[in-house]
């Protein structure tokens, strides 16, 4: 089991550094379950980790990443690729959840060394690669050009922040 475990990991990984697609995670409703296990356990520890964080941007997180991935599903029907939902939903989950244990990882590690400042900088840019990576999946899951899935993955992005900003508005200062 921790061979299957590292080995899907390893494959999340590869997504992230463009070097795999989708098609290379498992179909399977147990990767899937892990994928969000995964994720979600990682919310949680940011929402543990960071008292600037809590159950309320956890809950609206997965509002907003539920509403991601609805879109990502209604994109793969309209090019007629729906049997590669569940590989694909996978790795956007698997990827966001190493992404976020990568984000909690680097604040924790990098501000001792250089400071909150620039720790927020780079680890913003972690956050930020998301996107590429998800246009990344969605591109080799509809078998479109890269900056089509881009493009997508933009357009979800500003979906998402702005029922961020509906549900939970910036108070003024």
């Amino acid at each position: 089991m921790i061979t299957y475990v590292l080995a899907l990991l390893r494959i999340w990984f590869d997504i992230i550094r463009l070097r795999k697609g989708p098609d290379a995670v498992p179909r399977s409703p147990v990767v899937f379950a892990l994928a969000v296990a995964l994720w979600l356990a990682s919310g949680i520890t940011l929402v543990l980790m960071f008292e600037r964080f809590d159950m309320k941007d956890f809950i609206v997180g997965v509002l907003t990443s539920v509403i991601g991935l609805v879109c990502y599903a209604a994109i793969l029907n309209f090019f007629a690729r729906a049997e590669r939902l569940l590989q694909t939903l996978s790795a956007i989950i698997g990827c966001g959840a190493l992404l976020t244990i990568a984000f909690a990882a680097g604040s924790v590690l990098l501000t001792p060394l250089v400071g909150a400042g620039l720790t927020g900088n780079i680890v913003f840019l972690v956050l930020l690669w998301s996107v590429p990576v998800e246009g990344h999946i969605i591109s080799r899951a509809i078998d479109q050009h890269f900056f089509i899935g881009l493009v997508f993955a933009l357009a979800v992005l500003f979906l998402q922040l702005y029922v961020d900003q509906v549900v939970n508005p910036l108070e003024a200062y």
